[in-house]
């Protein structure tokens, strides 16, 4: 496996130069591509845990077996377990690849959204059980994994339109989570 990577990192490397492109510019498209790789995890891990904590919701809602909803709930769980396992390096990558500001909006605003997500789907597992729910937010207690899902969904939208570097978020519509 790793023969074939360098054979094709070879190639590459001869196909740029045959282009006439530069070392630095070669560097400039590693350094993209680990941008985009970076911004691609952080972007799935993100919508596969709001959409297994929907399925999972979704699951009691129609009353599907238990053990479909038991399921749902592990996947929901280990969702939960790798995308907090990766917090800190998306944390920096925001900062890395990105901005200070992109970081923080994602410690002070993304974040806090997904606890109450979590507190909501929480709640749903717990009371299933039968025991009482964690205490709750306002905005969790009122609303539902569904709603707090697509709230989620329409602030990853602004937060990820607008990954774009070297714009000023306030030269960009849209583009401010504060």
């Amino acid at each position: 496996m790793l023969a074939t990577t360098l054979d094709f990192t070879e190639k590459m490397l001869h196909i740029l130069g045959e282009l006439g492109i530069t070392t630095s510019e070669r560097i400039t498209l590693a350094r993209e591509s680990e941008k985009s790789r970076f911004s691609d995890t952080f972007i799935r891990a993100a919508h596969r845990r709001i959409m297994l904590g929907e399925i999972f919701a979704r699951r009691i809602q129609d009353g599907a077996p238990a053990e479909q909803i038991d399921d749902a709930w592990k996947s929901y769980v280990n969702a939960v377990v790798e995308w907090n396992s990766d917090m800190m390096i998306n944390i920096v990558g925001m900062e890395q690849y990105y901005t200070e500001k992109k970081s923080t909006e994602l410690e002070l605003i993304i974040l806090p959204k997904f606890v109450e997500f979590d507190t909501a789907v929480r709640s749903l597992y717990l009371s299933r059980l039968g025991k009482t729910p964690p205490v709750e937010t306002a905005d969790s207690r009122r609303r539902t994994v569904f709603e707090l899902g697509t709230d989620l969904r329409d602030i990853l939208y602004v937060f990820v339109r607008c990954f774009r570097r070297g714009q000023e978020d306030s030269k960009r519509a849209g583009c401010s989570l504060s």
